[in-house]
């Protein structure tokens, strides 16, 4: 009997009703090489588009997995048939082309059925991170309110110190005080929106740098720079400061020079922030890599937030440590 191609998915019924055993490994190989398609594009290749939503990269990896698991499939098929041919001595009458046709309407259907899988996968993966990112939340707003002080007569108390400043001359801690007031009326009062003018973060950040400055020596090269417009953007709030703090509290020595250098880079439409600091060997160990928890909670509120519209790389070696963070506003 001569065998005809047919079937559904990689179920070649191949009509070898006299071997059993390579109708088996026709099915066997089949569901396999099927299974592979379904877990690898779901897994692996479709997440990048579920992240960047570009409409190319998800038809060209659909090409791309239809032709070469078309191509793999009718290669397995035509040399199980032809060796199977060989052996009992009979006329091949199908072609590779017989198979590739068979196979090309097969892998369709299997690539729906993959993407079928894949974004429901996905779309549960983003509902379970969102419901994660909440609770951190929900825990650090508890977390808050335990330790919570009275603003207003935190206030009272600052403004109390900053008038006895000024009264003894003392400039610098007057000064100090005042941009601690600031800092902490943003904290507190304005960055409870979903966005707010980024102005108002860029200053936080500048009052932020003073303070720290007032407690390190001036050997530290500390420089913070903004250049385009920033008057009519808006950004999440908070989404920048984990990123000096931990300039600050890594990339610091008393012992050996250290740097840090902030740039915030407004082009169009376009945020570039970058922050470059010293990188010391005996501060590695507490965080200062992607692991740590509070650049762990900023890379998941940036894949919340601007999931689609956000690029982050970071780098490291024994001597420096360099952040690039790029958002659309």
């Amino acid at each position: 009997m001569i065998p005809e191609p047919y079937g559904l998915g990689g179920f070649h019924l191949s009509l070898f009703e006299e071997d059993r055993q390579v109708q088996l490994l026709f099915i066997s190989y089949g569901m396999v090489l099927s299974a592979i398609m379904v877990y690898t594009y779901a897994h692996i290749a479709l997440p990048p588009y579920l992240k960047n939503n570009k409409l190319y990269y998800f038809l060209l990896i659909n090409s791309l997995y239809i032709i070469g698991f078309v191509f793999l499939e009718s290669l397995f098929d035509y040399l199980v048939n032809d060796a199977y041919h060989n052996h009992q001595h009979t006329e091949v009458s199908a072609k590779y082309s017989d198979w590739v046709r068979t196979n090309l309407l097969v892998n369709s259907v299997f690539m729906l059925v993959a993407n079928l899988y894949g974004f429901t996968y996905g779309w549960f993966r983003e509902q379970q991170t969102r419901r994660s990112l909440e609770q951190e939340k929900l825990k650090a707003e508890l977390s808050a309110l335990k330790h919570q002080i009275n603003p207003h007569f935190l206030f009272n108390i600052l403004n109390g110190l900053y008038g006895l400043a000024f009264q003894n001359d003392d400039e610098p801690t007057a000064e100090g005080i005042a941009k601690l007031s600031q800092l902490m009326r943003y904290m507190l009062y304005e960055s409870n929106d979903p966005k707010v003018p980024l102005g108002k973060e860029v200053n936080y950040i500048e009052n932020y740098i003073d303070l720290q400055k007032l407690r390190l020596p001036k050997s530290v090269e500390i420089n913070f720079s903004v250049n385009g417009r920033i008057e009519d953007k808006q950004i999440v709030p908070m989404i920048l400061i984990t990123f000096v703090e931990n300039a600050f509290k890594h990339g610091i020595s008393t012992a050996n020079p250290s740097h840090i250098h902030i740039s915030i880079n407004v082009l169009e439409n376009d945020l570039v922030f970058k922050v470059n600091n010293s990188n010391h060997r005996s501060n590695n160990a507490s965080g200062h890599n992607m692991g740590g928890i509070g650049l762990r909670n900023v890379k998941k509120r940036l894949d919340l937030l601007y999931k689609k519209s956000y690029n982050l790389t970071i780098d490291q070696n024994d001597d420096f440590f360099e952040v690039n963070l790029t958002i659309a506003l």
